[in-house]
């Protein structure tokens, strides 16, 4: 009858241990939920800066592009208007010809008369 007694103490104190190991393992195991999620909420909060930063840099690049876009557009509105109206002058042909007699002369050399 002893043993029962010393072997149900033992019994008991194991399951004391065990139930000891379990509680301290669930701590350690809401300590670890509780970290994680903390983790995962700084995460979320670092990428969401991270996309608004992104958004504005990428919305200052397009508004650069967009101005540099219209500006060629505007020059290039500007030269081909310029190039119409010297289009429509009438051409001098006199002036043609000279010009293309003294290009001649200097291209051979000669002396202009």
């Amino acid at each position: 009858m002893i043993n029962d007694v010393q072997n149900s103490d033992q019994e008991f104190q194991v399951l004391t241990q065990v139930l000891e190991s379990e509680k301290h393992a669930k701590t350690k195991l809401d300590e670890a939920r509780t970290q994680a999620e903390t983790i995962l909420q700084e995460a979320q909060s670092s990428a969401r800066g991270i996309a608004t930063r992104t958004d504005k840099r990428i919305q200052t690049l397009h508004e650069r592009f967009r101005k540099e876009l219209t500006r060629k557009k505007t020059n290039r509105e500007k030269a081909f208007q310029l190039e119409k109206d010297a289009r429509g002058k009438p051409i001098d042909i006199d002036k043609v010809k000279e010009a293309t007699k003294r290009l001649a002369r200097k291209i051979i050399g000669a002396t202009p008369k």
